[in-house]
């Protein structure tokens, strides 16, 4: 059964500047198994974000990937 690839808002965004994950890596930094890991799995800290978006010139809000959680009705007595 093939697996369905979900792009997440980094590998988007940084698909867009032509960048490979190699590039990123350098300039963040860090190694490409780091980009490719959150990429994978999306990022969820503002501090992340932060530092990912000054190298990708964007605002952080549009390199996370929020999980929305909606909030359970209480029930009625």
């Amino acid at each position: 059964m093939a697996r369905k690839r979900v792009i997440t808002a980094l590998r988007r965004m940084r698909m867009s500047r032509c960048m490979s994950q190699t590039e990123l890596a350098k300039m963040l930094g860090t190694v490409p198994g780091a980009v490719c890991y959150l990429e994978k799995h999306g990022i969820q800290r503002i501090s992340t974000a932060v530092k990912y978006a000054e190298q990708l010139r964007c605002r952080p809000e549009e390199l996370m990937d929020f999980i929305f959680v909606r909030e359970c009705e209480q029930p009625t007595k």
